[in-house]
């Protein structure tokens, strides 16, 4: 019954965990991506293994094992908890250059010195889920435009891919997605 499904679950999340291991899934900031890729790999190993127990046990009714599976199934909520905050939280400041006179006439003319300033859009700092999306949508657009050896459809690609990453996913809609999910 419950028990069964509770490790079908467990079995499936080991295969997801371990399915996502491509160079096309960013785990979080560059400072500990890799960490993250290694435990989320370490925990779809056990996630499978003990799904594998959990259903063997239902069998033979070995409460221990049971009770093992139900404390490791507490430590993956909690490491999802401790992931969601690790790749959810971290901002990255965006900075935009914007002329130094903003009078119209002259702020559009070609060769007017420029600032960096802080982006309006987001002065507290964009989260880095955004940056980890787009530069999914860029690496998927570009080995698609490589697998194609004609010129003209790479560049229809090439095209088709920024007028789309702009248009699907934004970023304010991948950080609700994120967090609802």
């Amino acid at each position: 019954g419950a028990v069964q499904l509770v490790g079908f679950v467990t079995i499936v999340e080991g295969v997801f965990q371990l399915g996502t291991w491509t160079p096309n899934v960013r785990w979080g900031p560059p400072s500990y991506d890799w960490v993250l890729q290694y435990v989320s790999a370490v925990m779809g190993v056990a996630s499978l293994c003990f799904g594998a127990a959990c259903i063997w046990c239902t069998r033979s009714l070995r409460i221990r094992v049971i009770k093992r599976v139900r404390n490791f199934r507490r430590f993956v909520f909690i490491w999802t908890v401790l992931w969601f905050f690790l790749v959810g939280l971290p901002m990255q400041i965006v900075y935009v250059s914007v002329p130094v006179v903003q009078q119209w006439p002259i702020s559009e003319a070609p060769g007017i010195p420029t600032k960096l300033t802080i982006d309006p859009e987001w002065p507290n700092g964009k989260p880095h889920v955004c940056g980890d999306i787009s530069e999914m949508k860029h690496r998927l657009t570009h080995s698609l435009q490589n697998k194609s050896k004609n010129r003209f459809v790479r560049r229809l690609l090439h095209i088709l891919g920024q007028k789309l990453s702009k248009k699907v996913l934004p970023c304010m809609q991948v950080v609700r997605i994120f967090w609802l999910w």
